[in-house]
């Protein structure tokens, strides 16, 4: 572990964050540049790593509930704590390498944290659609339970795969060769579609729409049910090829 004096900025970016941000993940770009500015202070009060994700998981709950009520001023707090709620999500593995405290509970605390605050922020965006009075009740909380339903099988699709692969060395068998422009178009949908990218990015459209009068909140929370709803069932379509007796 560096002196904290000599923990700064640039020093967190260069050795204590993970240099491979898949570029899907677009909020990553934005949050691993503000999440040092949080670590050095955490690091500074001796703050543990699992106490970070306890107040990652508090501040998505809250972000949430804010987000829910009807006024601006609570809109806004929401989308605040709810971006604070993933760049606390990077700080805690910053922290965790800086302090070399790694554990296994830490690990599945911040898997428990995800599975907390996902379905929260849903049913708080959900809400918020529904409390406009623009769009059908029925069809906005249906597919926020689908979604809901369909990012939990994904999460657990995925922990069981990358499982599969650690354990057998092998990967999963692939479908038939795609054309460059469906591989293009497969890529824009899941940039757009993952959780983190949702997340922070609906609230903002949200007080576009609200204020514009676009639609641009419940197309996208339209399609990133859908899409997720599509890469699990192909994800669970894999396994049952894996599964079914030869």
């Amino acid at each position: 572990m560096l002196p904290t004096k000599l923990l700064t900025y640039r020093s967190i970016r260069r050795e204590f964050q993970t240099h491979s941000v898949p570029e899907e993940i677009l909020v990553d770009h934005y949050t691993k540049a503000v999440s040092p500015v949080f670590t050095r202070f955490l690091v500074r009060w001796k703050v543990i790593p699992n106490s970070v994700t306890a107040c990652m998981i508090l501040s998505g709950a809250l972000g949430a509930g804010l987000f829910a009520l009807p006024w601006l001023a609570s809109k806004i707090a929401g989308l605040v704590l709810i971006h604070l709620w993933f760049i606390l999500d990077c700080s805690d593995g910053e922290v965790a390498r800086i302090t070399r405290r790694f554990s296994a509970f830490g690990t599945e605390m911040d898997y428990l944290a995800h599975a907390i605050n996902h379905p929260l922020f849903n049913l708080s965006f959900a809400w918020s659609l529904v409390a406009l009075h623009r769009y059908s009740s029925s069809a906005i909380l249906a597919c926020a339970l689908v979604s809901i339903s369909a990012e939990m099988l994904l999460r657990h699709l995925t922990a069981l795969t990358y499982s599969y692969r650690k354990g057998c060395g092998e990967a999963l068998v692939e479908g038939a060769r795609r054309s460059a422009p469906r591989i293009w178009a497969i890529s824009l949908a899941g940039i757009f579609s993952l959780y983190p990218n949702f997340a922070l990015l609906f609230p903002i459209l949200f007080l576009i729409d609200k204020f514009a009068g676009t639609p641009l909140a419940p197309i996208y929370f339209a399609a990133q049910t859908a899409f997720s709803l599509l890469i699990s069932a192909r994800l669970a379509l894999r396994w049952i090829r894996i599964l079914r007796p030869a």
